[in-house]
């Protein structure tokens, strides 16, 4: 059943999609009509639903834009998503950067992972409203379907934005990575407190070098880092371990053997 959203006037229509138009070109991305259509489609969609189930926090239209559709672009200007085959949004809560970056590479298969029922909900009714193909929302733990056989080291590419600190999050991500693929993680300056002494433990679960990509995100004032790491090789099998256990009991440098 289609949502019945409260019309804007022409002028508010072209200012926001004016307002994406800018996002896309400021950063280097397809910034065809249908391209700026679709997402503004997302965007008053996103809109709606957040007032009634509270998705993403108090927000205005051109709020959202800024904080959360720049934010989640901005990264697309330092990785080509077009040289991958599949990705993951995990904990993708109401579908940031997934939906954003599908919208803009919809030829991508895109899965989003997210515990809560109604975030889950929520991206099955932008499926639907928007028709979008390859595009595939999920309710689930990750620790569980990470030890599933067919979700395991099936992607080429896994993000995540505002999910959890470095030490628990390379453990729910790393198990869902192909190898020779990217785990693409979203962080803020508090990254160089997360990322110490982490090193090993990456190693551990099949990760290799870590790159840090200062992110430059229009109209925000504020330091975004993009953290890379390439898969290089089998995570070993018991990990993620057990449901609530990698935020309870984070790994450490003592806890593993390389």
């Amino acid at each position: 059943m289609k949502v019945k959203i409260k019309m804007l006037n022409k002028e508010d229509q072209d200012k926001l999609k004016s307002k994406i138009e800018k996002g896309l070109k400021d950063i280097g991305l397809p910034d065809n009509q249908e391209v700026i259509n679709r997402l503004y489609e997302y965007l008053v969609l996103l809109y709606a639903e957040n007032q009634k189930y509270n998705l993403i926090g108090h927000a205005k239209l051109e709020e959202i834009i800024s904080k959360h559709f720049y934010d989640s672009m901005a990264p697309l200007r330092n990785i080509d998503l077009t040289e991958h085959k599949n990705g993951l949004d995990l904990g993708t809560g109401a579908g940031f950067p997934g939906v954003v970056w599908k919208l803009i590479y919809p030829e991508i298969s895109f899965y989003f992972l997210d515990s809560r029922k109604k975030r889950i909900n929520f991206l099955k009714m932008v499926k639907n409203q928007l028709k979008i193909d390859k595009f595939y929302p999920l309710k689930e733990r990750a620790e569980r379907l990470g030890q599933q056989k067919d979700w395991r080291e099936q992607f080429s590419f896994v993000s995540a934005r505002a999910v959890a600190s470095m030490d628990v999050l390379i453990e729910y991500v790393l198990p869902f990575v192909e190898i020779g693929g990217y785990a693409y993680l979203f962080k803020g300056p508090d990254y160089k407190k997360e990322i110490s002494n982490i090193d090993e433990i990456v190693r551990f679960l099949g990760g290799g070098e870590i790159h840090i990509i200062n992110i430059q995100v229009p109209d925000l004032d504020r330091e975004r880092y993009l953290i890379k790491i390439k898969k290089i090789k089998d995570t070993p099998e018991n990990y993620p371990r057990r449901v609530g256990k990698p935020k309870k009991d984070p790994l450490k440098k003592e806890d593993i053997s390389i």
